[in-house]
């Protein structure tokens, strides 16, 4: 009695190159697009991360736990991009909004590359005194007008508050 014939079962070498081949080609046509998808994010969570922090210096200014005159720093939002943070300050002291002797309320990170901007200059900080109001105080933004948050070509544009 003859044994009959065994099918072979699987995939030939050749129908596995070509299905590598097709995903190769569909993983390069993909791999550009997620770029602007993590930039996207990057901005929003950096935009997220100011707004909170600028929030946050007003209600510390209003609050005035420090007892500071209106016209007097009272709270300040800082924005440090050789550290990568956004950060939340009661004034303390000296009247240097940015300085590490201030009280921290909060600090948020944000990403590299991300930029904040206001009619085409950097930001660096807002500074609020006991009434809530933004103060002018060395390089500081003195309005609250629209704020360009930027990285590569994912931007958007925010009023602060």
């Amino acid at each position: 009695m003859k044994n009959a014939p065994v099918q072979a079962r699987g995939f030939t070498l050749i129908e596995l190159i070509v299905t590598l081949a097709l995903l190769a080609i569909l993983l390069a046509m993909v791999a550009p697009l997620t770029g602007g998808w993590t930039d996207r994010s990057r901005v929003q969570s950096a935009k997220s991360s100011l707004k909170t922090a600028i929030s946050q210096a007003r209600t510390a200014a209003i609050r005035n736990t420090e007892n500071r005159l209106s016209s007097q720093t009272a709270a300040s939002a800082c924005i440090d991009t050789s550290a990568l943070t956004i950060t939340a300050y009661r004034i303390t002291g000296t009247n240097d909004p940015c300085s590490s002797s201030n009280t921290k309320l909060k600090e948020a990170s944000f990403a590299s590359g991300v930029s904040f901007k206001q009619g085409g200059t950097s930001v660096t900080c807002f500074v609020f005194n006991a009434n809530g109001v933004l103060m002018n105080s060395g390089s500081c933004a003195t309005t609250l007008d629209t704020i360009t948050i930027k990285k590569n070509v994912e931007e958007e544009e925010i009023d602060a508050i």
